[in-house]
């Protein structure tokens, strides 16, 4: 009972830090969500170190990279650059990166230096590109960014109790046992009736407003997004317990109390916001 309610508080907490950050506004969404960029990587390159101490020098150069990726967003907001600058911007932080991190491999004498370089790149693409799409996405729509965050976090709730109660079926028994299709046919459900009623209410359009820059309409909002939402969040829930799995270990930090760390937390919105820009730039060129 102590361990659940110290689960609900802080995960509330944690809930209402992304509302409130988002409600002020895209700065300090960007930066917060710089702030989750430095405490994934290092969970991450932790678990991924099985135990083996980590190179302060290359760990630095990792916080470098996530740090220049992530803060691209904020150049933008201070009008320093227009949205095609800050896309050749992003590939060249990116590939320096590589390639710093590749020279720094060279001068690296640990056994493992090589698996830790090609860990570190991981790392970069995979926490750099969710969170900065999650950025990116801020930027034009405040509220579009809440309500994926919102199906992300009641397809978790509805896959918990529909998994709970009639979970027989596993979904995936070599990486995660506990997840079954039952689970993930009530998140969907879940889900897809939230984004059925505040379709059919006209509640989510009148948040979300006029989104001609994007092309999106009521179709892709209430129907697709959904989908997308669902589907690659378990995906990204999926692809963290397959790294943790390969560690060993079970929880990727200790920072949130009965969550696990940052990681844990934000490992679904890494698969989806990137899968969500996708779909809004497929129907921008549409």
């Amino acid at each position: 009972m102590k361990n659940l309610i110290l689960r609900s508080v802080s995960g509330i907490l944690y809930v209402g830090l992304i509302i409130l950050s988002l409600l002020a506004g895209p700065s300090f969404f960007c930066v917060l969500c710089m702030t989750f960029g430095v405490l994934s990587i290092a969970e991450l390159k932790k678990l991924m170190a099985h135990g083996s101490p980590i190179n302060s020098f290359t760990f630095g150069i990792d916080v470098f990279g996530i740090l220049c990726i992530t803060s691209l967003p904020l150049w933008k907001l201070m009008h320093l650059s227009d949205t095609t600058l800050l896309l050749l911007s992003a590939i060249v932080f990116f590939v320096f990166y590589i390639l710093t991190r590749m020279l720094a491999a060279l001068y690296d004498k640990r056994p493992g230096a090589s698996s830790d370089t090609a860990a570190s790149i991981l790392g970069i693409t995979y926490i750099g590109a969710g969170i900065l799409a999650a950025q990116a996405l801020s930027l034009y729509s405040t509220h579009l960014v809440i309500l994926i965050f919102a199906f992300i976090w009641l397809n978790d709730t509805g896959a918990f109790i529909a998994g709970s109660l009639l979970g027989k079926h596993k979904m995936f028994p070599r990486l995660s046992p506990k997840k079954s299709w039952e689970g993930f046919a009530g998140g969907m459900l879940v889900v897809m009736l939230t984004s059925l009623i505040l379709g059919y209410t006209g509640l989510t359009m009148h948040l979300l407003g006029p989104l001609p820059y994007f092309g999106i309409g009521p179709y892709e909002i209430v129907y697709v997004l959904p989908v997308i939402v669902v589907a690659f969040a378990t995906w990204g829930d999926l692809f963290e317990s397959m790294l943790k799995r390969n560690a060993g270990a079970k929880d990727s930090g200790k920072l949130i109390p009965g969550h696990g760390g940052i990681l844990d937390r934000i490992d679904s919105m890494l698969f989806v916001m990137p899968a969500a820009a996708l779909m809004i730039i497929f129907c921008l060129l549409l």
